[in-house]
């Protein structure tokens, strides 16, 4: 996030209207004098974003749009460099918890990422293509089928492609081995 971002959310902390409650951003109602969880955006991606307010009226009003995790960890480290990224130290990017969160460069986010099982397509398997079959015949989206099978969506887009062109899958045939112990 660039600085002039990250410092006009700052100003919206500065109404003292925000705070961090057990990893999630709540933000203070006046009339019913209680903090109140503020309203999130879940993106395709799984991320999810907020709206920052100042509080102030007219030309002095100031709205941010930002993904929850940075304005949790703006909240409670303050700046960060320009040029890193806050990542998620278990990969886990529903974890907003402040000492879950870093700022670290985009290289390594995404080798965390990758060492931990996220970030890159991984092999779809027989099943899974006969299901990805089935949403496709359903009309459904490759990322409303990527989520509702769990699948990497790059992945689920490849098998689609593959699929459309009428092209023989490498494991389309492909069942799990039963083991016996």
């Amino acid at each position: 996030m660039k600085h002039n971002k990250q410092k006009k959310a700052l100003e919206c902390f500065d109404s003292g209207r925000y705070r961090v409650i057990q990893g999630r951003l709540h933000t203070f109602r006046k009339a019913k004098n209680v903090w109140s969880p503020v309203a999130l955006t879940v993106l395709p991606s799984g991320y999810r974003q907020v709206q920052l307010f100042n509080f102030k009226r007219g030309d002095k009003g100031i709205k941010v749009v930002c993904y929850h995790h940075i304005a949790v960890y703006l909240l409670t480290n303050g700046l960060y460099k320009e040029g890193l990224e806050i990542g998620h130290k278990d990969n886990n990017n529903q974890n907003d918890m402040p000492d879950n969160l870093h700022a670290i460069t985009h290289h390594k986010n995404i080798m965390d990422s990758k060492r931990n099982g996220g970030g890159s397509p991984g092999k779809i398997r027989g099943n899974e293509i006969q299901s990805i079959k089935k949403c496709i015949e359903r009309g459904m989206s490759q990322a409303a089928t990527a989520r509702l099978l769990g699948l990497n969506r790059l992945s689920v887009r490849y098998t689609i492609k593959k699929i459309q062109a009428g092209e023989q899958l490498k494991f389309e045939n492909w069942t799990k081995p039963k083991h016996s112990f």
